[in-house]
């Protein structure tokens, strides 16, 4: 039950789906808990959660990842609040439809602001501290990035591009003993699909 006691985990995308089940997994091991979301009700809802799984502490940081002042905010609010980072998961993604022939400009920015321009702006604000506590990182990939689908062209070149990047930047922050990783998992029944 304490085996992340004195730790403090930082969940984007932590009001829903795959984010929500990994906020319930660390507050069972008794870890702290920074739930960072858009959904101010659901984020209340896993924050209750979290309480009664064994949580230490919990914030409700209400943000959204594609602004730098809310992801900067973030940070700063969870270590005011919680004193420290050590475990980053950057699991904030979006998707939509489309490919080469019908998609849009606006919707590729949308996707990589989300899927890929924020895990590595979150790595960057959160380096100080995870040099600190030797922390580690996990980003959310997906499966997507080893497929070639045609109507998710702008998710699956984010999902490549946050490979590479999960693999460059645990290489380049190994040597603070900051381990860097992500997971690439299948097709998970959340809200987003």
């Amino acid at each position: 039950m304490e085996e992340m006691k004195n730790k403090v985990v930082l969940i984007t995308g932590a009001s829903t789906g795959i984010g929500e089940g990994l906020a319930y997994a660390f507050a069972r091991k008794g870890g702290s808990l920074s739930l960072c979301g858009r959904n101010v009700e659901n984020l209340k809802k896993v924050e209750e959660k979290c309480v009664s799984e064994g949580a230490a502490k919990t914030i409700q940081v209400v943000a959204d990842v594609t602004k730098v002042d809310d992801m900067e905010r973030m940070v700063d609010e969870t270590v005011a609040k919680l004193g420290q980072v050590d475990v980053l998961i950057n699991n904030a993604g979006y998707g939509c439809k489309g490919g080469i022939e019908n998609g849009t400009l606006e919707e590729f920015d949308e996707v990589f602001s989300v899927n890929l321009k924020a895990p590595y702006y979150l790595m960057q604000r959160c380096l100080p501290h995870l040099k600190k506590t030797k922390g580690c990182v996990i980003n959310l990939s997906s499966c997507y990035a080893n497929m070639f689908v045609p109507e998710a062209v702008h998710y699956s070149m984010t999902k490549v591009g946050l490979d590479h990047l999960t693999k460059c930047a645990a290489i380049e922050l190994g040597k603070y003993g900051i381990r860097v990783n992500n997971v690439n998992p299948g097709l998970v029944v959340t809200e987003m699909v």
